[in-house]
Order: C-alpha cells, then sequence, then structure tokens
C-alpha cells in the first residue's frame, strides 16, 4: 500500500503599490471566508504553475492588471502547516492597467491605502509586519 504524503496548498499574495508608496487592498465579499475583511491581491497557484505565474493570473483575473515576470520578486514566504497551507508574497515592481473589481462575486472595494486597515485578514498582519523588518521567512501559528 502505497504511504498518501502530506500536501500542502500554494498561494500567492501580491504587495501592488503606488508611486506614493500605497499598498493596494481588497475587501473580500460573498466567498464564504472573510468577508468583509481586508486582503491583498491574491488566490491559489494551481497545478503546474509557478508562484509568479500565479501572480501574473491572478492579477489579470482580480484586478484588471497586466504582469510580466521580470516585474515579480518573491519577497516572503509564509509556512501554516495548521492549515496545509504556503504562501509566497510578491512585490509587484511595475504593472500596465488600472486597477478595477473584476470579480463583484468575491470583492465589493479596492483600497489604496498607507496604513493595514484595521479590517485587514488576521493572519496576513504578522506578515506584512515580518516583511516590513525584512523579514524572508515565517511560521504562522493559526
Amino acid at each position: 500500500m502505497a504511504k498518501q504524503r502530506y500536501a500542502v496548498i500554494p498561494a500567492v499574495y501580491m504587495l501592488i503599490k503606488d508611486a506614493d508608496g500605497k499598498t493596494l487592498f481588497l475587501r473580500r465579499h460573498l466567498t464564504g471566508y472573510m468577508d468583509g475583511r481586508f486582503s491583498l491581491v491574491a488566490g491559489h497557484v494551481e497545478q503546474g504553475e509557478t508562484p509568479v505565474i500565479a501572480a501574473i493570473r491572478e492579477a489579470r483575473e482580480e484586478v484588471d492588471l497586466t504582469l510580466k515576470a521580470n516585474d515579480l520578486q518573491v519577497v516572503h514566504t509564509c509556512y501554516r502547516p495548521q492549515v496545509g497551507r504556503v504562501d509566497f508574497f510578491i512585490q509587484v515592481g511595475a504593472w500596465a492597467g488600472q486597477p478595477r473589481i473584476m470579480e463583484t462575486n468575491k470583492c465589493d472595494e479596492l483600497r489604496w491605502s498607507a496604513e493595514v486597515p484595521d479590517e485587514l485578514i488576521p493572519s496576513l498582519k504578522p506578515v506584512l509586519r515580518a516583511i516590513g523588518e525584512g523579514q524572508h521567512f515565517s511560521t504562522s501559528t493559526e
């Protein structure tokens, strides 16, 4: 009998900053998970994708931005063993387009902010703090 291996679900989160250093956040809506809370532009890495390719796809699907691989850099990885997830945080250096809500069934607001919104998904707060401190890896206890 073959041993069943532990599997994790990979996701990407994008740090999209405007010329003033404000970060793009989106508010979750009708998803069934953390609705009413803000997140970064994010999504699951699909089978066969790299985190960078997933980021390019998710940015187009969620906020209609065109990204190029050379403009993206993985700046942090967070391992969440309790929920079987690995999250890649990607700094977006440049993009084409104007962000707009593409999935009205999942998002009801976009917000540029220099501050982390109080209504941020709780698991993202320590990660954003770690990124701000220059850490490239963290483990969540969620």
